[in-house]
């Protein structure tokens, strides 16, 4: 099942507390009282049987709610829907949601090995001194640590090639390609962002936790809305780093909650010859 998440939703797994509000348990809970209102499918608009068919024969291998491993309360079985990839809770766009462990798995490796092509949309502005965003055709590499500073990702400035990273612990290649670049000027008609503000389209391919936003932050074209990446420029993090090491780094990430929204959306997935 691919659903269109929206900002502000996590994608899983579920917890005790978020059980309910994942997006595996809303799509799951929605197909089911959509198949028990509706059994045919004539209550969806713009839904044709065959359609319908498809996604009953989904609900049909997912547990019936109050089975499974847990309490007999019905949360366990919003766990069987799983999230194939993520996208942070701030991020919208494509999820492909698997009815059962197996084929989660089956697609994670698929993303793994770059045999699934995700395409990003996002809104960019301009760090003060950069003259122009990246250009269209630009494959842009860094090297970072994930899950530093409570989850965060960080980019280790002036490192290029996989032989200077070798003495980095942790140390891991992100890359993405820059396929499209225009000024989005008309959003900020009378804003001092005016011509600092720039609509990419980009192909991931790699899949770290972050990585647009460290990497477009690193280059100076941090993500509209992005408050926490918002200041962590490569040449920032290298000034930093001189300055005070590590301790001068982390703040440059403010701390505090995460941003419900950002300009970030999974725009397209091709599976194979699937779009």
């Amino acid at each position: 099942v691919v659903v269109d998440k929206p900002s502000g939703v996590p994608c899983g797994p579920a917890t005790v507390d978020n059980a309910v509000e994942t997006l595996a348990a809303q799509v799951t809970g929605a197909l089911r009282e959509c198949r028990d209102h509706s059994p045919d499918g004539s209550a969806i608009a713009g839904m044709n049987l065959n359609t319908w068919r498809q996604v009953g024969a989904v609900v049909e291998t997912l547990k019936p709610d109050g089975e499974g491993e847990g309490e007999g309360d019905g949360q366990d079985a919003f766990a069987t829907l799983e999230p194939v990839g993520r996208l942070d809770v701030c991020t919208s766009g494509l999820v492909v949601l698997a009815a059962d462990h197996t084929s989660a798995r089956a697609g994670n490796e698929r993303l793994k090995a770059g045999a699934v092509d995700k395409r990003y949309a996002c809104r960019v502005v301009l760090a003060e001194g950069v003259g122009a965003p990246p250009e269209v055709g630009t494959l842009l590499e860094h090297w970072v640590l994930t899950g530093w500073l409570g989850g965060k990702t960080r980019v280790l400035p002036g490192v290029r090639s996989a032989e200077e990273a070798e003495g980095v612990e942790g140390a891991k290649h992100c890359a993405l390609e820059v396929l499209s670049v225009s000024p989005a000027d008309g959003a900020h008609r009378g804003d001092a962002k005016r011509g600092r503000v720039f609509d990419i389209e980009l192909r991931l391919l790699t899949g770290r936790t972050h990585q647009i936003r460290a990497q477009f932050a690193a280059v100076g074209a941090p993500l509209l809305g992005d408050a926490v990446y918002g200041r962590a420029t490569e040449p920032a993090i290298a000034a930093a780093e001189r300055a005070g090491g590590d301790a001068a780094v982390r703040a440059l990430y403010p701390s505090g909650r995460a941003p419900d929204r950002i300009a970030l959306r999974c725009a397209s997935l091709a599976w194979g010859s699937v779009r």
